[in-house]
């Protein structure tokens, strides 16, 4: 989807009807007052902010109440090296306020009944399925319209209904992919017979340029190395299970991509050991990218797909980078489980867990139908995680569940699903489905953060904003010769 809204840039100044989400009254250091102002140019669209000088909230919202639309004139103005927007002359604007709102894609009715459907289908004989339909009955009208944050992801009608949504097929159908026995099967065949899984799989996901340049080179790879060609089994299966989910994504970079990681490994390239893998397969792909035929713009995404890694400050600036690492990060998660003595991954567990991951943001924040979201006082004081677990406890006792080992790995799942204390988390992944759900959430939000971006940048655009939620920035490729 393309910018739809062409914003000011340095000395421009255009004129807009934006809706006037919110207004907020500064003090400077000088005493004197200004106004920042949060805006929402369409519905398809990020939200922006503006300053408005010289002028109090009470001064403004006497002709524009909040959560109307407004006529404003932008200025864009450079401070400090960054692009900032500058309004004046505001006045109402034409349209109707929720015609500028971002919504789920999927109606939320036919969301909360997919969900309800599933949970039934697939967890009817846990024993925590009542508490989880208690509580989505009693809160099935904000389901149905709550965002899933303010700013960060899923901020929009519908998105905690779509976020949680997303997060439980995903963890069902993990559970074709990490659980103990695929694993185990996996590590049982000899090398030879993984390795054509893997190219068997390869030309199934995807077809282009290159997974064409993948398989050429993986024919030419005779490798001893069992461990890492059962984990790239395992990775291939995982990222089957999450592409589905996010149609977005350049299935043709992703799987040719994941064939070709590790690629110095497997051909023992000495490089590896001097510089490091991921830059020896760098290196490699290099070489051999001019005989593929692959545009410069293919060209330069594979080799970022090759460098990126969770473990160094090189973090993906596109969905498939992002997704490929971390889908590695599950697979070697998931064949250190199957090792285990008591080894498992109980589906019910994950599914209801994600249905329930983020439900305590009904009380964490405020939000009106109109899309205006603030935290709770109490959201401020306790966070969602801790409210949620207060919600799922008080659903236990009204359907006279027990708490007891398969309920309270409910609760602990939610508790942890932030995956680490500095995250959020007020405990550790404890369990494998709890761990996975870590991963699964922190994926699907992720990839909200990329659409998102991307939906708002021009081609060959980047976004600076969300480096800190997601470690680099957020890049939108330019077209390629193959129209990619």
């Amino acid at each position: 989807m393309e910018n739809k809204t062409k914003l000011p840039g340095e000395n421009e100044r255009r004129q807009y009807d934006m809706l006037l989400l919110s207004v907020k009254e500064v003090k400077s250091r000088n005493g004197s007052i200004y106004c920042i102002l949060e805006l929402q140019p369409s519905a398809d669209e990020r939200k922006i902010t503006a300053k408005m000088w010289n002028t109090d909230k009470a001064q403004i919202t006497k002709n524009v109440p909040e959560m109307s639309v407004a006529s404003l004139f932008l200025k864009g103005e450079v401070y400090e090296g960054n692009l900032q927007f500058i309004a004046d002359t505001i006045s109402p604007g034409t349209g109707k306020p929720e015609n500028y709102l971002p919504a789920s894609k999927i109606d939320g009715q036919k969301m909360y009944d997919y969900l309800i459907g599933f949970i039934n289908k697939h967890c009817g004989s846990h024993p925590a399925t009542k508490a989880v339909l208690s509580i989505y009955e009693e809160n099935r009208e904000k389901l149905i319209s709550y965002p899933a944050a303010m700013n960060i992801h899923h901020a929009y009608n519908g998105g905690l209904l779509m976020h949680t949504g997303t997060c439980s097929c995903i963890c069902y159908k993990l559970a074709s992919a990490v659980s103990p026995e695929v694993v185990r099967e996996a590590q049982s065949a000899d090398v030879k017979m993984v390795m054509n899984k893997i190219f068997s799989m390869l030309k199934k996901s995807a077809s282009g340029p290159v997974t064409d340049a993948a398989k050429k080179i993986f024919l030419s790879f005779h490798t001893t190395h069992k461990e890492e060609a059962v984990e790239k089994y395992i990775t291939m299966l995982v990222l089957q299970k999450f592409s589905k989910s996010y149609p977005f994504l350049d299935n043709d970079l992703l799987f040719g991509a994941c064939a070709l990681r590790g690629l110095s490994v497997f051909v023992d390239d000495p490089m590896a050991e001097l510089v490091g893998p991921a830059t020896a397969d760098m290196l490699l792909i290099k070489k051999g990218l001019a005989e593929a035929g692959l545009d410069t713009e293919k060209a330069r995404l594979l080799r970022h797909c090759m460098i990126v890694s969770n473990q160094t400050t090189c973090k993906g600036a596109i969905p498939e980078a992002y997704l490929l690492v971390n889908a590695e990060e599950i697979a070697r998660a998931a064949i250190k489980n199957a090792m285990a003595d008591d080894a498992d991954y109980e589906v019910s567990t994950a599914v209801i867990s994600a249905a329930l991951h983020d439900i305590g943001k009904l009380r964490e924040l405020d939000a009106t139908p109109l899309g205006k979201t603030e935290y709770h006082v109490d959201g401020n004081l306790f966070g969602h995680s801790a409210m949620g677990i207060e919600m799922y406890i008080e659903a236990l006792e009204k359907t006279e569940t027990p708490f007891d080992e398969a309920t309270g790995s409910i609760a602990a799942c939610i508790a942890s699903h932030h995956g680490k204390s500095e995250w959020g988390a007020l405990t550790e992944p404890a369990s494998f489905e709890a761990w996975t759900l870590f991963m699964v959430d922190r994926i699907d939000s992720r990839m909200d953060i990329f659409e998102r971006c991307a939906q708002a940048l021009d081609e060959g655009g980047r976004d600076e904003s969300v480096r800190k939620y997601i470690g680099n920035v957020v890049y939108k490729p330019a077209k390629t010769a193959q129209g990619a």
